[in-house]
């Protein structure tokens, strides 16, 4: 018998304990719902339809987490992932669902967030595909830490199920091929360079000017005819793939007959709004981070869009101050 960790909560089930449980459901994040009686256990890895046999690894308040030690009877959806890391690595939920039924998911997701959360029903429309379901991620951030005989030990996500310990990822199937090929001199380098006394994270940015390991580094991406420069370390959308399209949507359900002006509430550097500008006669930015607005600003500046103001705060002062005018 295998000792449970410290912290283990015994009840209802011993550590490792096994179950045969027929999956109902999905979680948003990709977690199989299952039902022991009128328990709740999530499995990782499975679809909705299967049996499969679980081992329980954690206890919770209100339900258990469980491995999938089998697949008993298998979804027509389910696919072989393409990462020798799946199920082991942390970082990817669906890779073992078929594309289509990931989107499907994805779209019933919203639904009932939206209906059970917001109690707010609404048709929700198809999820957007990306051109590359594999391939596409333009930013990786893996984790390391420090050993206790000063070496830097593996360098990548949390595995499964853990909250601690790391898996050695050495390529990630989801990163562009750049970064890909940028990892491995990167690790060597983390490995020869690192100053400090615990871990961390290591940085990798693909862009217009190529990968990069700098947080600080000036950095820009092409969205349609637009230029946006940013920090490496700060957000950014990570599917230079899709984005375009996700832009021209939003900035096509924005726009209307009649309307000219536009506020972006919540704006960043400035991409839907700049995006935005040619439809409106004054688009106004709304950014609570001093680093979005000042990017927000040069952004403008540089792809000399002269119909949009910033205005540092947040949307609720902004809104505010305009319900009582």
């Amino acid at each position: 018998m295998i000792d449970a960790p410290k912290g283990f909560r015994q009840e209802p089930y011993a550590y490792h304990h096994e179950l045969t449980l027929r999956v109902k459901d999905l979680t948003n994040l990709g977690h199989g719902v299952a039902r022991d009686g009128d328990w709740v256990v999530q499995v990782a890895h499975v679809l909705p339809g299967e049996k499969i046999r679980a081992r329980v690894f954690r206890n919770h308040k209100n339900y258990s987490e469980a491995d999938c030690l089998e697949v008993l009877e298998s979804a027509t959806e389910r696919v072989d992932a393409l990462c020798p890391l799946y199920g082991t690595c942390g970082g990817c939920q669906y890779q073992h669902i078929a594309y289509e039924t990931q989107l499907s998911w994805k779209r019933r997701h919203v639904r009932e967030c939206l209906s059970r959360i917001g109690e707010i029903e609404v048709k929700v429309s198809p999820t957007m595909p990306s051109a590359k379901p594999y391939g596409y991620r333009s930013k990786l951030t893996p984790h390391f830490q420090r050993g206790k005989d000063g070496q830097i030990g593996d360098i990548g996500f949390l595995r499964q199920g853990s909250r601690r310990a790391l898996v050695d990822v050495l390529s990630c199937s989801i990163a562009t091929d750049a970064i890909n090929e940028a990892l491995p001199a990167a690790r060597e380098n983390l490995r020869a360079s690192w100053k400090g006394k615990k871990g961390g994270t290591l940085l990798l940015r693909d862009t217009q000017e190529g990968v990069t390991t700098d947080p600080q580094a000036v950095v820009s991406e092409k969205v349609g005819d637009l230029v946006l420069q940013f920090k490496a370390g700060e957000f950014f959308q990570n599917n230079p793939f899709l984005l375009p399209k996700m832009v021209e949507h939003v900035v096509g359900e924005a726009s209307g007959e009649g309307l000219d002006c536009l506020v972006d509430a919540y704006c960043g550097g400035g991409l839907f709004a700049l995006s935005a500008a040619w439809r409106f006669e004054r688009v106004v930015g709304v950014e609570i981070s001093r680093d979005g607005f000042d990017w927000a600003r040069a952004n403008a500046a540089l792809n000399r869009i002269e119909n949009c103001e910033f205005l540092l705060g947040t949307a609720s002062e902004v809104f505010g101050d305009v319900e009582t005018q």
